[in-house]
């Protein structure tokens, strides 16, 4: 009994111990790394003298924000009352730090009061379009006024940039070029004004990686037949990382400049660090895209492959459907693989170098624009797609040992319906900047052929889309796709897959915000056939369970997320905490997926971003499985970037089949 205790306390001290070390490991470098990512933000190899731009907002600035009024809720606040608070909060600090030396210094650094004007948490979405009022009249001139990255907002162009740090990161970053910004106008002068127009527009612009935000102000002339139209617009500084360290033994990095010279290019390079590779640092991809080519919003993308196991070249060109009035647009993309080597479960290296070309054109007028003050408009589409993908050396039969990889020639055409909107909000997938949430429905039908060493057969295919926005500015986003292919009159290897999200309202929590975030989602094959499996390794589903190997052809994944935005920001990035819990269930068979073993998961951390740069969110997390995973761990640390497709739902796109991954 003794020497079984004192085995217990054993393990308990050694626990202790490693808890201490990592801790202590944690503290010396979290430091470290986020100065190293803040000083590479000043890196740029060209510093050239920012344009002078006249302040022409300051004066005569007339900008309609048809906003409904809050009610009495007891469970909601007037934006007076949020900004009332938030003063005084901020107002107690500053007499505090007038006394303290240190204090002083600092908090610039890390304390940063809100913008004056908020976006209301519940306007509707007819309350989006300003200038109804002034529709038809004649755009006189379209004056571009840049502000400083750092220090300032499109919302109160009096506010100036007040810490050396920020004067200093301004003076190093080339703004973009009065003409690059004019090539993305879809306004101009001479046009009849048109309310809808001007808010595509600012969409258009927030939406791309090189802005951080944009705002059109007018001016009425005296005439009262025309206007003069400001866009106040704020360049997003271009350099930075993205970062992802799953173990301690295996890192990944991307180095980019998203506006290179001003010119609205963009080159990025990413490298590796494996301990268990031979060298352990290397280059992976990269590329160069030129963007919106002589004003045609065609992108041109040229990449490469240079790691050790992957040789090729790439190119990737691409016109976007932008806004409902885009009536046309297609892509095409070429690659070719020189060497692609990968590792069977043996670990004995094979080759398979391939050619893939993707060609896609689509068509989509529109059949309504409703009346009134909305940017609601239905659309009908058309769109086709041709898809090859030929590997040089692969056995012509099923390989189970490199499923992802097979011979296909694919054909597909889409016909769809959407009814699609905005609504802008803030503190959704961003951390303050303004968002175009969009809310409507999509239903698409699609149809084609494929050949593959998976499938063969006529492929069919149904989705719908949902968004929708409810009482107090929270969202519920719904959706549901079929698909699977038809071979001598029966129907196989086909996938269902639907998702719920949900998120709630900006909730009040002192001077800090909260909003909670729900999401379910439900894959099942079926009558599966070939060597394809459900997985929740990170490539096919969630960075959650990286470390779990279990397969199956029914999943169910529900996970439910708090973040809570404070108002401390260090060293200009704003920090938000979150905790979470998420599960997941697999099972050969729909009817066992409950009888199954439930794989969960807690986790807590931070969240860090800075809206004036491109760096994507970091998170720096624990988390917790009951479940011991594939490493003999319950615990596990994790610094990773996070990406959201949110803004990207109803949209109209290449057609595609049901994905079952």
């Amino acid at each position: 009994m003794r020497n079984r205790r004192k085995l217990q306390m054993n393990d308990y001290r050694n626990i202790f111990e490693l808890a201490a070390q990592f801790l202590r490991w944690t503290a010396i470098r979290f430091p470290v790394l986020l100065i190293c990512i803040i000083l590479l933000t000043v890196i740029n190899t060209s510093l050239q003298a920012q344009e002078s731009v006249k302040d022409s907002t300051k004066t005569g600035i007339e900008r309609k924000k048809n906003r409904i009024k809050r009610g009495s809720s007891g469970d909601s606040l007037t934006l007076e009352q949020r900004r009332s608070e938030s003063d005084k909060f901020y107002e107690t600090l500053k007499s505090k730090k007038q006394n303290n030396r240190i204090l002083k210094n600092l908090y610039p650094l890390i304390f940063k009061a809100p913008p004056r004007k908020e976006i209301s948490d519940k306007p509707e979405i007819a309350d989006q379009l300003p200038f109804t009022e002034h529709n038809g009249k004649i755009i006189r001139s379209i004056q571009i006024k840049k502000l400083d990255i750092f220090g300032t907002s499109v919302h109160d162009t009096t506010l100036i940039s007040q810490t050396r740090l920020e004067n200093i990161l301004n003076r190093t970053h080339i703004n973009s070029r009065n003409a690059i910004i004019r090539k993305y106008l879809l306004i101009k002068q001479g046009d009849a004004l048109n309310a809808r127009a001007v808010a595509d527009n600012e969409k258009v612009l927030r939406e791309l990686s090189i802005f951080e935000d944009a705002v059109f102000y007018l001016r009425e002339s005296t005439g009262n037949d025309s206007a003069d139209l400001i866009l106040v617009i704020k360049d997003i500084y271009p350099v930075g990382l993205d970062l992802s360290i799953d173990k301690f033994t295996r890192s990944r990095a991307r180095f980019f400049n998203k506006n290179l010279w001003g010119l609205g290019n963009q080159i990025e390079q990413s490298m590796e660090f494996n301990a268990e590779k031979n060298p352990k640092f290397f280059l992976t991809n990269g590329g160069y895209i030129f963007r919106n080519i002589s004003g045609t919003f065609i992108d041109s993308r040229t990449y490469w492959m240079i790691g050790p196991e992957s040789h090729g070249l790439g190119l990737d060109v691409t016109k976007p459907f932008l806004t409902p009035e885009t009536k046309y647009a297609g892509g095409a993309r070429f690659e070719k693989l020189w060497r692609n080597q990968l590792y069977n479960q043996e670990q004995v290296k094979q080759d398979f170098p391939y050619l893939f070309y993707d060609v896609w054109l689509g068509y989509a007028p529109i059949i309504n624009r409703f009346p009134g003050k909305t940017p609601l408009r239905s659309q009908v589409y058309l769109t086709s797609r041709i898809t090859s993908i030929q590997y040089k050396f692969l056995n012509p039969q099923p390989d189970t040992a490199f499923p992802e990889q097979f011979n296909l020639s694919r054909k597909l055409i889409s016909i769809g319906i959407i009814k699609s909107g905005f609504v802008r909000r803030n503190m959704i997938t961003g951390f303050g900047r303004t968002e175009d949430i969009p809310v409507g429905y999509q239903m698409e039908v699609t149809v084609g052929e494929e050949e593959s060493d998976r499938a063969n057969g006529f492929y069919t295919g149904l989705e719908l889309t949902n968004g929708v926005n409810i009482r107090y500015g929270a969202h519920i986003f719904a959706s549901a796709n079929i698909g699977g292919y038809w071979n001598n009159k029966n129907f196989s290897n086909g996938a269902f897959n639907t998702n719920l999200s949900f998120i709630s309202r900006l909730y009040k929590t002192g001077s800090s915000r909260m909003r909670i975030y729900g999401i379910a989602n439900y894959t099942q094959g079926i009558n599966r056939t070939n060597q394809q499996y459900l997985r929740i390794t990170p490539a096919q589903f969630s960075k959650t369970f990286s470390n779990y190997d279990y397969t199956g052809h029914t999943r169910l994944n529900i996970k439910s997320e708090v973040v809570v935005f404070t108002p401390i920001y260090l060293l200009g990035f704003r920090c938000a905490f979150y905790g979470f819990s998420e599960i997941v269930m697999l099972s050969d068979k729909p009817a066992q997926l409950f009888k199954r073993e439930i794989i969960p998961a807690f986790g807590f951390g931070i969240k860090v971003r800075n809206e004036h740069l491109v760096f994507s969110t970091f998170q720096f997390g624990f988390t917790f499985f009951p479940v011991m995973d594939n490493n003999n761990r319950y615990f596990l640390f994790g610094i990773t970037d996070q990406q959201s497709t949110l803004l990207e739902l109803l949209r109209i796109n290449a057609p595609d089949v049901t994905e079952y991954r």
